[in-house]
């Protein structure tokens, strides 16, 4: 885990799905809404508002471990090569 970059990726990866389900939910519920004039239950507004933030929450965190990950990637001051031979062996 402290080689790989992957799970934060699939963090942002995952916070915008669930954010953009989340707000095709709110889009339907609306619609819904005006056409049926079905009164909104409460379960559905809520529950699409929760994973709406979810969403956002798990996008933001990961943007943020990814801007960590460069910075610390950075402060490392490795190279991105691995040298297979050096001549500093031979002295």
């Amino acid at each position: 885990m402290a080689f790989t970059t992957i799970p934060l990726t699939i963090v942002i990866f995952l916070g915008t799905i669930l954010s953009v389900v989340a707000l095709l939910y709110m889009i339907f519920i609306i619609i819904k809404y005006l056409i049926y004039s079905d009164s909104v239950q409460g379960f559905a507004t809520t529950m699409s508002a929760i994973l709406l933030l979810g969403g956002i929450q798990l996008l933001s965190i990961g943007v943020l471990g990814k801007y960590l990950e460069k910075t610390y990637a950075e402060a490392k001051c490795r190279p991105i090569y691995i040298v297979h031979e050096s001549n500093l062996d031979e002295e």
